[in-house]
Parts: structure tokens; C-alpha cells; sequence
């Protein structure tokens, strides 16, 4: 039989091991929100700054295009900035339209008053500066935008592939509640056919991510059939058969490439052009325009700024089911559209075709 001394040690002991399990708790959830905390402080920095311009004839594999009506390449990569649009648009108010004799320059009147150009490129990322001088005038359009993940995503440490290159990738190789929140399924139809958006921390813009849309007639018919099927994405996931399957599930994963460049072309087609225009006939000295990029697991950052130099001809010398569904993977080792565009807006402020791993930060 006890004494009662006995008994008083050993209810202090299990006293002292509730105590002790309680505080390694305690010490855990602190811990945990101490993790969280130094994650988030670690988001809110923005990625790096921009790798330094190369020049576009170095990169044998990837193209600009001025307008969203440019065809797409099914072999090179495509980038877009409507940045040269919204430079033009402006040198056109100073000396008006061109008299639609030559057709690029027609096509630039034309796209660079499409309404969803003019309101994409009308917000304060948009900068947009011009000079006169006598019978010059120069005009100058620069986009910064850049944003941070609430909570960093994950960087890949498997082998990861695009096109047989093996490339840095980020996202939720495993699933991961935090990261999940920070990753919407806008339309998902098997593993080769989806779009995902990732949501940054503001909320005031938004990265749209296409696999399997391959419209090669233009980023505007692009994003008109990928903004199609987001809005039947919409309807669909609202039904309780596909309820799951516009949910990220534990053995769901998400892979993305990370992209990193910065490309200037001098010599943009209009350059060295004469233009009869409505205030009289201006040659364009200069057109050249600059788009760079980062997307990583902390965020991103876009950069693009146009030129536009343009003399009076006069002063000029010419030169020439409820079940649950098969886990969802959602990897980008296979050409896929990327766009960012502000909230609200359906014209992006950058768009690329990923058809190569040129751009692409390649693995150690």
C-alpha cells in the first residue's frame, strides 16, 4: 500500500511530464508561427533584380511581336509588352494616324487604339514620357511591375525537365497548406490541359498560367480562348460533381519553370520606316524595346520600356464526379502561356509562349 508521500510523487511526476508535454507543444506552435513569421518576412522582399540586357540576336530561339494580333511561333519563344502599343498610341495624338498606305504601320494605328490596349496600359505602372524638339519627337513608355508571394513557394530539389533541358522549377512538389492558398484552379480538363492563377500578395495583380492552349494566331485569340475556358471553369466548379476537382488535394502537385532574362531589341520592323501621317510625313529614326523578367518561388518582377524617335521628312536623310479524382499534376515540362495582367483587366501587360527552356534558369 502507498504512503501517502508515494502518492505525492507520483501525481508531481505526471503533473511534471502534462506540464512538460504542454510546454513542448506550446514550444512547437511557437516554433511553427516563428517558421511562418520568417517565411512571410522572407516573401515580402521582391526576387532579385533583372539579369543584365542581352540583345535579342543572342537568343536564337526566342521572338517579339509589337501587337497581340502577331502570330505566335510554335518552335521559337514569344514575348509581349504592349508597352511599343502604348508608345505609338501617344506619338499618334501628337501627329495623328498614318494614311494606311503601309500595312505594319496601319496595323500599329489600329491595335494601339484597341480599347483593352488603351485601359491595360492606362494604369500608374504605365509611365509615359515625350519630347519635342523643333521637328523631332521622342517618346518614351516604361513598365515596372513586381510583387511577392504572402508565403514563398517551394523550389523543386527533384530533377526537373522541359523539353529534355533540365531547368530550376519552383511551386508544391508536395502539398502544403499555405502555398496551396496561393494557387486558384481556373479550368482544369486532364494533366495536358489546365490553367492555374497564382496570387500574389497585394492581390492587385494576377499570373495566369496556360498548358495545353495553342492558338498560334495571336496573344489576343490566345487570351480570348484561355479567358473562355476560365469562364467555363467558373461554371463547372461551381457544380458539386467537380467540387474536388477545383480544390488542390494532398496529392496534388504543381511545378513550374523559373524564368529569368532581359532582352533589348535596337532594330524593332518600323525602324528606318517613312510614314505619311495626318500632320505630314515623319521617318522613324529609332524603335526599340526592352522586356525582361523574373518568376520564382518568391514572386515576380516585369520590366519593359519602348522607344520611339520620329523626324519630319524635311529633316531628314533616309537610310534604308464527388468521387475523389486522380491527383491533379499540374507540371510545365511541355510548352504552356504565361500572362500578367492587373486585376480587372483582360489585356495582359505581359504575355509569353513558352516553347523552349531558352529563358528558363537551367539547373546546376
Amino acid at each position: 500500500m502507498k504512503t501517502q508521500h508515494q502518492v505525492s510523487l507520483i501525481a508531481l511526476a505526471i503533473l511534471v511530464v502534462i506540464v512538460g508535454c504542454k510546454n513542448a507543444s506550446t514550444q512547437k506552435s511557437a516554433n511553427e508561427r516563428k517558421n511562418l513569421v520568417q517565411a512571410t518576412k522572407k516573401s515580402s522582399v521582391l526576387p532579385d533584380d533583372l539579369p543584365e540586357v542581352r540583345k535579342i540576336e543572342t537568343f536564337k530561339y526566342t521572338k517579339f511581336v509589337l501587337t497581340g494580333a502577331d502570330s505566335l511561333s510554335t518552335t521559337l519563344n514569344t514575348i509581349y509588352s504592349p508597352t511599343f502599343l502604348a508608345a505609338w498610341n501617344e506619338l499618334t495624338k501628337a501627329i495623328g494616324t498614318t494614311d494606311g498606305a503601309d500595312p505594319l504601320l496601319h496595323k500599329l494605328d489600329v491595335e494601339g487604339a484597341n480599347q483593352a490596349v488603351v485601359n491595360a496600359t492606362s494604369s500608374n505602372l504605365f509611365v509615359k514620357t515625350i519630347k519635342i524638339e523643333r521637328l523631332k519627337i521622342k517618346m518614351q513608355v516604361k513598365l515596372t511591375a513586381a510583387f511577392s508571394f504572402a508565403y514563398p513557394m517551394d523550389t523543386n530539389i527533384e530533377k526537373f525537365t522541359f523539353n529534355k533541358v533540365s531547368v530550376k522549377a519552383f511551386g508544391m512538389p508536395r502539398y502544403r497548406e499555405p502555398i496551396a492558398d496561393e494557387i486558384q484552379i481556373l479550368y482544369y480538363k486532364n494533366d495536358s490541359k489546365f490553367i492555374i492563377q497564382l496570387i500574389p500578395k497585394d492581390g492587385t495583380q494576377n499570373v495566369i498560367l496556360a498548358m495545353g492552349f495553342n492558338n498560334i494566331n495571336g496573344f489576343g485569340k490566345l487570351v480570348d480562348e484561355v479567358q473562355a475556358s476560365i469562364i467555363a471553369g467558373s461554371k463547372e466548379m461551381n457544380t458539386h460533381k467537380n467540387r474536388l476537382k477545383y480544390n488542390l488535394l494532398d496529392e496534388d502537385i504543381v511545378l513550374i519553370p523559373k524564368l529569368s532574362f532581359n532582352i533589348k531589341c535596337d532594330s524593332l520592323p518600323v525602324s528606318g520606316k517613312m510614314g505619311q501621317f495626318k500632320n505630314g510625313k515623319f521617318f522613324i529614326e529609332k524603335a526599340s524595346q526592352q522586356i525582361g523578367c523574373i518568376l520564382n518561388e518568391r514572386g515576380a518582377k516585369v520590366e519593359s520600356t519602348a522607344d520611339i524617335a520620329v523626324a519630319a521628312a524635311a529633316a531628314v536623310t533616309l537610310s534604308p464526379t464527388e468521387e475523389k479524382p486522380h491527383p491533379k499534376h499540374f507540371v510545365f515540362d511541355k510548352p504552356f502561356f504565361v500572362m500578367f495582367r492587373e486585376d480587372g483587366q483582360v489585356h495582359p501587360y505581359f504575355a509569353i509562349s513558352i516553347q523552349n527552356a531558352e529563358l528558363m534558369q537551367k539547373a546546376d
